[in-house]
């Protein structure tokens, strides 16, 4: 799991804030994972779903996750799945 924090800490007004800018990254991942056996490789890591938070501020808002269509395919929405 990549975990990316969309939120940070405003110290001028000392609340959380969401962080807006859109991000990219590819479908495969080479991690740096420390593999179990030495001398083993580390797997890549490939991309399944993404958990989005929908909301206008850090204090808002709910999250909807897309699943790659190869693996369930579609998006849940609390408890709307499709």
């Amino acid at each position: 799991m990549l975990l990316l924090a969309r939120f940070v800490f405003d110290p001028v007004k000392l609340e959380k804030r969401k962080l807006t800018r859109a991000i990219f990254f590819p479908d495969r991942l080479e991690a740096g994972a420390v593999p179990v056996t030495p001398g083993a490789t580390s797997p890549a890591r490939v991309l399944t779903a993404v958990i989005c938070h929908v909301g206008p501020s850090a204090y808002g808002g709910h999250y909807v996750v897309y699943v790659r269509k190869a693996v369930r395919g579609g998006c849940a929405d609390g408890a709307i799945a499709t």
